[in-house]
């Protein structure tokens, strides 16, 4: 369902940094090659929601409402 969305999800384990680190963002940015505005964070730290904000992310604060997500997706 959401994964046909997505060209990519990336786990801080296997990145070998952790958000907020720059280095997480970095890392995905060049892994897709694309602008910081081209890519989306979904997350449900608010902290973290603001890091990609900051970066020039899209980015979206997840409180376990799917109906939220999926809006936020079909926009």
């Amino acid at each position: 369902m959401v994964g046909q969305h997505f060209q990519g999800i990336f786990s801080s384990c296997h990145i070998g940094h952790i958000k907020p680190e720059p280095g997480f963002y970095t890392y995905i940015e060049n892994a897709l090659q694309l602008e910081p505005n081209q890519i989306t964070l979904i997350d449900d730290s608010m902290e973290n929601v603001q890091s990609a904000i900051q970066r020039g992310w899209n980015a979206f604060f997840y409180t376990n409402n799917i109906q939220d997500l999926k809006l936020y997706l079909e926009n």
